[in-house]
């Protein structure tokens, strides 16, 4: 397997990002322990005119009453409740990750290389119920469904850069801290489902057509439903703070 565009070797910097934010928000964590955290993720903000360092966005933040963050990760055409038009709305499917924020004030942060953007947004993205509980289950029922007809799960046994892939991977997920307030649970399956997204995505690189069009079918679609549901359970846990 020759890996010219290999798959994330870090956690998925808006889930990070937004769970801090949450917890920052909602005051379970002080303003000092939550710009140290999110220092290492959000080294700045472009609002404008403006850039922002970590302790004036979040006073910013506070002084526009914002009271929620939200992480968006769209793919394969579905929006994750964005329902807003404008250009933040291009760039984050683009990125493929925005968080929304929500209160007096409504914006949108978009990752953008080593900065993030700041947008204000008109429409509030569409209203969703966040159960990790439910997620929970629901992943452990879907995982042996598609592990028991996929091979990914082979190809890092079989392959040393895929390894190595996900050794980094499994050491950025270890060195990462949470708020101390999360349940073990959720830390738990962040780190799952990151692992489970790369995977899905090393097997899409990893894949040779075979003789069959019907086994190439079948094995496209179950690594696009390892990629989607990943990514679509992964932003449903980040949001834990909205059960």
């Amino acid at each position: 397997m020759t890996l010219n565009h290999p798959p994330e070797t870090e956690f998925l910097k808006s889930c990070y990002v937004s769970i801090w934010l949450n917890a920052f928000l909602s005051s379970t964590e002080s303003l000092e322990s939550s710009h140290d955290s999110l220092a290492l993720k959000l080294p700045g903000v472009n609002f404008g005119a403006y850039d922002f360092d970590v302790f004036e966005f979040l006073e910013f933040l506070r002084d526009s009453k914002v009271t929620k963050a939200r992480v968006h990760l769209p793919v394969s055409g579905a929006l994750d409740g964005l329902i807003d038009t404008g250009e933040y709305l291009d760039f984050a499917l683009a990125a493929g990750e925005v968080i929304t924020l929500s209160g007096s004030e409504d914006y949108a942060l978009v990752p953008n290389y080593h900065q993030w953007s700041l947008f204000p947004i008109k429409v509030k993205p569409a209203m969703a119920f966040f159960d990790w509980r439910e997620v929970d289950r629901n992943f452990a029922e879907f995982l042996p469904q598609v592990s028991g007809s996929l091979e990914a799960f082979d190809l890092i046994a079989a392959n040393q850069a895929a390894r190595e892939i996900m050794i980094s991977l499994d050491h950025d997920i270890s060195t990462l801290q949470f708020p101390e307030l999360q349940p073990e649970r959720v830390t738990f399956l962040l780190g799952r489902l990151m692992r489970t997204l790369v995977i899905g995505e090393l097997a899409k690189l990893d894949f040779a057509h075979s003789a069959s069009s019907t086994k190439n079918r079948l094995f496209k679609e179950n690594v696009e439903e390892l990629i989607t549901r990943s990514r679509s359970y992964l932003s449903q846990v980040s949001n834990y703070h909205w059960n």
